[in-house]
Protein backbone atom coordinates (compact mmCIF):
# COMPACT_ATOMS: atom_id res chain seq x y z
CA UNK A 1 0.00 0.00 0.00
CA UNK A 2 1.16 3.63 -0.71
CA UNK A 3 2.44 5.80 2.52
CA UNK A 4 0.46 8.20 1.90
CA UNK A 5 -2.89 5.95 2.19
CA UNK A 6 -2.06 4.88 5.10
CA UNK A 7 -0.93 7.96 6.78
CA UNK A 8 -4.85 9.29 5.33
CA UNK A 9 -6.36 6.39 7.01
CA UNK A 10 -5.14 6.76 9.96
CA UNK A 11 -5.97 10.26 10.55
CA UNK A 12 -9.51 9.30 9.46
CA UNK A 13 -9.55 6.80 12.05
CA UNK A 14 -7.99 9.14 14.66
CA UNK A 15 -10.53 11.82 14.16
CA UNK A 16 -12.95 9.27 14.20
CA UNK A 17 -11.98 7.84 17.50
CA UNK A 18 -11.82 11.82 18.90
CA UNK A 19 -15.27 12.51 17.50
CA UNK A 20 -17.08 9.89 18.60
CA UNK A 21 -17.76 11.06 22.64
CA UNK A 22 -19.65 13.83 21.05
CA UNK A 23 -21.21 12.47 18.55
CA UNK A 24 -23.04 10.09 21.05
CA UNK A 25 -23.88 12.99 23.43
CA UNK A 26 -26.00 14.22 20.84
CA UNK A 27 -27.57 11.10 20.41
CA UNK A 28 -31.13 11.19 21.47
CA UNK A 29 -31.40 8.91 24.78
CA UNK A 30 -33.85 6.54 24.39
CA UNK A 31 -37.27 6.69 26.30
CA UNK A 32 -37.71 4.52 29.80
CA UNK A 33 -40.08 5.54 32.34
CA UNK A 34 -37.72 6.26 34.86
CA UNK A 35 -36.03 8.92 32.56
CA UNK A 36 -39.53 10.97 32.33
CA UNK A 37 -39.88 10.59 36.53
CA UNK A 38 -36.65 12.11 36.50
CA UNK A 39 -37.38 14.46 33.17
CA UNK A 40 -40.73 16.18 35.38
CA UNK A 41 -38.02 16.38 38.73
CA UNK A 42 -35.25 17.94 37.16
CA UNK A 43 -38.01 20.03 35.37
CA UNK A 44 -38.77 21.30 39.33
CA UNK A 45 -42.26 19.33 38.93
CA UNK A 46 -43.05 17.39 42.20
CA UNK A 47 -43.99 13.45 41.18
CA UNK A 48 -46.10 11.50 43.33
CA UNK A 49 -47.99 8.19 43.27
CA UNK A 50 -45.17 6.61 40.82
CA UNK A 51 -46.63 2.96 40.18
CA UNK A 52 -46.23 1.07 37.49
CA UNK A 53 -49.70 -0.46 36.61
CA UNK A 54 -50.49 -4.37 36.74
CA UNK A 55 -52.64 -4.68 33.57
CA UNK A 56 -51.86 -1.83 31.02
CA UNK A 57 -54.70 -0.27 29.60
CA UNK A 58 -54.89 1.18 25.67
CA UNK A 59 -53.25 -1.73 24.85
CA UNK A 60 -49.91 -0.90 25.75
CA UNK A 61 -47.21 -3.47 26.44
CA UNK A 62 -46.16 -1.33 30.25
CA UNK A 63 -48.13 1.13 31.30
CA UNK A 64 -46.60 4.02 34.62
CA UNK A 65 -48.99 6.01 36.52
CA UNK A 66 -48.16 9.11 38.41
CA UNK A 67 -49.42 12.62 39.45
CA UNK A 68 -47.19 15.62 38.36
CA UNK A 69 -48.02 18.78 40.54
CA UNK A 70 -51.94 17.41 40.79
CA UNK A 71 -52.01 16.66 36.94
CA UNK A 72 -52.85 12.71 36.06
CA UNK A 73 -50.36 11.01 34.16
CA UNK A 74 -50.41 7.66 32.72
CA UNK A 75 -47.24 6.85 30.05
CA UNK A 76 -47.51 3.94 27.91
CA UNK A 77 -45.08 1.91 25.92
CA UNK A 78 -46.50 -0.10 23.13
CA UNK A 79 -44.45 -1.96 20.73
CA UNK A 80 -46.85 -1.34 17.53
CA UNK A 81 -46.66 1.27 15.41
CA UNK A 82 -50.21 0.58 14.97
CA UNK A 83 -51.37 0.77 18.33
CA UNK A 84 -50.00 3.48 19.06
CA UNK A 85 -51.24 5.51 16.11
CA UNK A 86 -54.45 4.11 17.11
CA UNK A 87 -54.46 4.92 20.82
CA UNK A 88 -53.90 8.82 19.56
CA UNK A 89 -56.25 8.94 17.34
CA UNK A 90 -58.26 7.73 20.31
CA UNK A 91 -57.04 10.70 22.52
CA UNK A 92 -58.72 13.49 20.37
CA UNK A 93 -61.79 14.99 20.19
CA UNK A 94 -64.48 13.65 17.76
CA UNK A 95 -65.30 15.99 15.10
CA UNK A 96 -69.13 16.40 16.16
CA UNK A 97 -68.03 17.28 19.13
CA UNK A 98 -66.00 20.12 18.02
CA UNK A 99 -68.35 21.36 16.28
CA UNK A 100 -71.11 21.44 18.93
CA UNK A 101 -68.58 23.24 20.96
CA UNK A 102 -66.99 25.76 18.94
CA UNK A 103 -70.41 26.72 17.76
CA UNK A 104 -72.03 26.36 21.28
CA UNK A 105 -74.73 24.83 20.30
CA UNK A 106 -75.44 22.80 23.39
CA UNK A 107 -75.82 26.20 24.75
CA UNK A 108 -77.97 27.98 22.10
CA UNK A 109 -80.11 24.69 22.96
CA UNK A 110 -80.63 25.44 26.34
CA UNK A 111 -78.38 22.34 27.29
CA UNK A 112 -76.21 22.42 30.53
CA UNK A 113 -72.61 23.28 29.36
CA UNK A 114 -70.64 20.45 29.94
CA UNK A 115 -67.40 21.27 31.44
CA UNK A 116 -64.39 18.74 30.60
CA UNK A 117 -60.64 18.37 32.11
CA UNK A 118 -58.38 19.55 30.43
CA UNK A 119 -56.48 16.73 29.08
CA UNK A 120 -53.42 16.62 26.47
CA UNK A 121 -52.01 13.51 24.75
CA UNK A 122 -47.95 13.25 23.04
CA UNK A 123 -46.20 10.71 21.24
CA UNK A 124 -42.51 10.42 21.95
CA UNK A 125 -41.27 7.37 19.88
CA UNK A 126 -42.92 4.34 21.36
CA UNK A 127 -43.91 6.36 24.06
CA UNK A 128 -47.63 7.98 24.74
CA UNK A 129 -48.47 10.32 27.74
CA UNK A 130 -51.45 11.05 28.51
CA UNK A 131 -52.11 13.65 31.15
CA UNK A 132 -55.23 15.19 32.92
CA UNK A 133 -55.59 18.05 35.22
CA UNK A 134 -58.20 20.77 36.18
CA UNK A 135 -54.87 23.58 35.11
CA UNK A 136 -54.72 23.55 31.34
CA UNK A 137 -51.43 25.40 31.48
CA UNK A 138 -49.53 22.68 33.90
CA UNK A 139 -51.63 19.92 31.71
CA UNK A 140 -49.26 21.58 28.83
CA UNK A 141 -46.48 22.49 30.80
CA UNK A 142 -46.29 18.53 31.60
CA UNK A 143 -46.66 17.54 28.23
CA UNK A 144 -43.63 19.63 27.16
CA UNK A 145 -41.44 18.09 29.08
CA UNK A 146 -42.57 14.98 28.26
CA UNK A 147 -41.94 16.12 24.50
CA UNK A 148 -38.66 17.41 25.20
CA UNK A 149 -36.82 15.23 27.29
Amino acid sequence: MDANKIIKFVLFLAVVVVAAPFVMRLMPKPVTFDRAKQAFESAGLAVSQYAMAPSPGQRAVAEADLVVNGVNVAIFQFDNEGKIVTAMEYQKKDAGTAIVEQMHLAENMGAAVRRETPSMAVRRGMFMLVATGEDARMVQRVAEVFRNM
